[in-house]
């Protein structure tokens, strides 16, 4: 449908029927426990009513968290143009179902741009996209609402603890997009996340209380990389 619909304006209640639908399935396997791990346009099933279905699970896992050791881009569990930051290995960091959320901010992105968020050549550049590159909001390339733009770089989040928490939060916000699109033609701006509430208690994977010491490091990483000399 996608591939379809390339150069086509966006309907947006095609748009927001698949993208809740995507969610609300999303929703429904991390209530199981189930982390996805491959959610990306071909995973996702729609008939001509705009029903959805989620498949793929052939990666999923049942830990709630998971720790991934760095490996070639070319054997990670996953599709690198739909994969995480966490997920490829490269961030210290433990893999949960916020992972998925990234992945479907990527497909939603596709759907409403026509296009993937990142481009690369090879699949270090893919890694190096998803850490450390920022991509043009949906807004820069099509005429869509803000709101959704922003609901969607909000699940591209580098760090897990900036995304959407949760599945169900996601499809809060955009059940009353669609709402307010089927009612006015508009989607109006309005507080992200008020239903975003963890169904875990989920300890944030960074470090508190040691500013001077991450400053003596930094420091000293900048003076060998300046003087070339330890």
């Amino acid at each position: 449908m996608i591939e379809r619909r390339k150069g086509q304006g966006i309907d947006l209640t095609w748009f927001l029927s698949i993208a809740n639908g995507l969610t609300t399935a999303l929703s429904e396997a991390h209530r199981k426990g189930i982390i996805h791990k491959d959610v990306k346009p071909a995973n996702a099933l729609v008939d001509g009513s705009g029903r959805t279905w989620l498949m793929g699970f052939g990666f999923a896992s049942r830990l709630p968290r998971e720790r991934l050791a760095p490996a070639p881009p070319e054997i990670i569990a996953g599709t690198l143009a739909y994969m995480s930051p966490e997920q490829t290995g490269r961030m210290n960091r433990s893999l949960d179902t916020r992972s998925d959320l990234y992945s479907l901010g990527v497909t939603l992105y596709e759907m409403l741009t026509g296009t993937l968020p990142f481009t690369a050549g090879d699949p270090l550049e893919w890694v190096h996209c998803h850490i450390a590159r920022w991509p043009a909001a949906p807004t820069d390339r099509r005429a869509v609402p803000e709101t959704l733009s922003a609901i969607i770089m909000r699940l591209l989040a580098k760090n897990p603890e900036e995304r959407y928490q949760t599945a169900t939060g996601l499809e809060s916000d955009l059940r009353r997009c669609l709402a307010e699109w089927q009612t006015d033609g508009r989607v109006r701006p309005f507080q992200l996340r008020l239903a975003d509430l963890p169904h875990t208690l989920l300890i944030p994977e960074k470090l508190y209380g040691r500013e001077r010491e991450v400053d003596a490091l930094l420091a000293a990483f900048d003076r060998v990389v300046a003087q070339g000399s330890t």
